[in-house]
């Protein structure tokens, strides 16, 4: 039940695709905008629409290239579920203290079996902000504001609905026009009704992040649980990548 418990991916995956020039252009424009940026630091509000009404989690996260990342998530309205994810570019580690438990996977053997197409389970990366689209369906609505930023609103339909029980139809990302980063997402269902928003304040680019701060020991009494397998598993079963994907889609002429 922990090793359920302990899956929490986004997918992260992209193959080739076909757009008209003004996407071309806005997608050029955000890869050249993204290649700049080497570390950030954000604070994150997460609101979920369920059935049994709205969930919200809040938290931060801190991201270095290459690949480390560090996450906190707290839940307000239950104090104790924290959760915390921390990766060094080699491993990457799920500390859950209420549980006192912490998963362990090993992402150096996922690179090797994936290529990069383990970053479908190693982290959320705000420079990968249409991580979530199906190929061919993005689509460009202009420039809007977001808080002080200029953002490009796009618009795709999910790689799939994620999970597989929840009704996403399509979403619309704001992504900073200066620094190619994901500033907020919703998720629609087929009737446009929000069941998913994301969105991101306090982004410092660029900021001095030494390497300690992705560093994780569990503490004495944790329980320790090995995921490498199990997450090789879920991501072949349930993300169905094929090997050596692209992680940001390609911009190629229609034919």
């Amino acid at each position: 039940m922990k090793k359920i418990f302990l899956i929490l991916v986004s997918v992260c995956l992209f193959n080739a695709i076909s757009y008209g020039e003004e996407v071309q252009e806005v997608l050029r424009m955000v890869q050249e905008k993204v290649k700049a940026v080497n570390s950030y630091k954000a604070d994150f509000i997460l609101k979920i629409d369920s059935p049994t009404g709205e969930m919200l989690m809040k938290g931060n996260i801190l991201f270095k290239r290459e690949d480390k990342l560090k996450m906190e998530i707290n839940m307000p309205n239950l104090p104790n579920a924290t959760q915390l994810t921390v990766s060094d570019g080699k491993t990457m580690w799920q500390y859950l203290p209420f549980l006192k438990v912490a998963s362990r996977v090993d992402l150096a053997d996922l690179k090797k079996e994936f290529g990069d197409a383990y970053f479908a389970y190693a982290k959320e990366d705000i420079s990968r902000p249409l991580k979530e689209a199906k190929e061919g369906s993005i689509k460009y609505l202009g420039k809007e504001k977001f808080g002080d930023k200029e953002c490009f609103v796009l618009e795709a339909e999910p790689k799939r609905d994620y999970p597989r029980d929840v009704p996403f139809s399509r979403f619309k990302v704001w992504i900073d026009a200066d620094s190619g980063l994901e500033r907020k997402v919703v998720f629609y269902n087929d009737e446009g009704k929000e069941l998913l928003i994301r969105s991101y304040e306090n982004v410092f680019i660029n900021t001095p992040l030494e390497d300690r701060e992705f560093e994780f020991s569990p503490p004495e009494g944790t329980e320790i649980i090995e995921m490498t397998e199990e997450t090789k598993a879920y991501i072949k079963r349930e993300v169905g990548v094929s090997p050596q994907p692209s992680l940001f889609p390609e911009v190629s002429p229609n034919p």
